[in-house]
């Protein structure tokens, strides 16, 4: 049975072989180039979650111009169009302004 000191100066032994590690040497260039960029990078108005809220809201307008525009011509011939809503209107006078 190996005794605690045999044991340790073993290990010890056993390390004399070891270089320390080297680290490539464009490594550093490498981390300082992309620090670099991250200093210098823009805040782009076009990023994908503000582009797709304009692009919602700009959809919604739209839809609600569309909306109004076929609303209104509706309306306005809702009446002359249809004679059953005529002769129920039909106690509806415009009224024009006297000059």
């Amino acid at each position: 049975m190996k005794t605690k000191e045999q044991w340790i100066g073993e290990t010890l032994e056993s390390l004399e072989g070891i270089k320390t590690a080297q680290a490539d040497p464009h490594l550093f260039e490498k981390i300082s180039g992309k620090l670099q960029m991250k200093q210098h990078k823009t805040h782009s108005i076009y990023s994908a979650p503000l582009l797709k809220i304009a692009a919602g809201l700009a959809l919604l307008i739209s839809v609600n111009v569309i909306t109004l525009v076929l609303y209104t011509r509706s309306s306005a011939t809702d009446t002359t169009s249809n004679p059953i809503a005529a002769g129920y209107f039909s106690y509806i006078k415009t009224v024009t302004p006297n000059p």
